[in-house]
């Protein structure tokens, strides 16, 4: 006897219920996670403010009709940013995704730029333990020690005196 192609296993089925409504779950959270993260929007870095958008962007790809709303005014935020790269990026996002019902050109290409396979980063990082010169020096960037490179002092293990700090502080002087 042949099995009819409608018919699945019930536990298949139950399977495929359990993922929707995990990934159903996993969306709300999200979701709420976008609109109360926006709440203290300005005062957050930029390296927050770049993934709040993405995260936003790859929702409002999900489900367009619930995220629209909060992407426009997500745009909005982005477009009065003090940084020029989140303006920029809102600009292009802005044509991507068809918030206010105009499609565009680039609608197309807004699954395959916000939904793209990234590389997971490798942590710890493999170029963090071939220089051990301080971060940002020329030894570190030559990847030896130069001349006249002096080493950092190792933190104190007990505190100096507040009173170390008053000759760099002091408005009197």
């Amino acid at each position: 006897k042949k099995k009819p192609k409608g018919d699945k296993p019930k536990k298949e089925k139950e399977a495929s219920r359990e993922e929707r409504e995990e990934r159903e779950k996993f969306f709300e959270l999200s979701f709420s996670v976008i609109r109360r993260s926006l709440r203290n929007f300005a005062n957050e870095s930029e390296v927050t403010k770049l993934q709040i958008l993405n995260s936003c962007c790859k929702l409002y790809v999900k489900d367009a009709v619930r995220v629209g709303p909060i992407l426009k005014h997500l745009f909005d935020l982005c477009a009065a940013d003090a940084s020029m790269d989140m303006r920029d990026r809102v600009r292009v996002y802005r044509a991507m995704f068809a918030v206010g019902g105009n499609s565009t050109p680039l609608a197309v290409f807004k699954e395959r730029v916000i939904l793209c396979q990234k590389a997971a980063p490798q942590l710890p990082s493999p170029a963090a333990p071939t220089c051990m010169h301080a971060l940002g020096s020329l030894s570190h960037f030559m990847e030896h020690q130069c001349p006249g490179y002096l080493t950092l002092p190792q933190h104190p293990a007990v505190q100096p005196p507040v009173h170390v700090r008053d000759q760099y502080y002091n408005p009197a002087s």
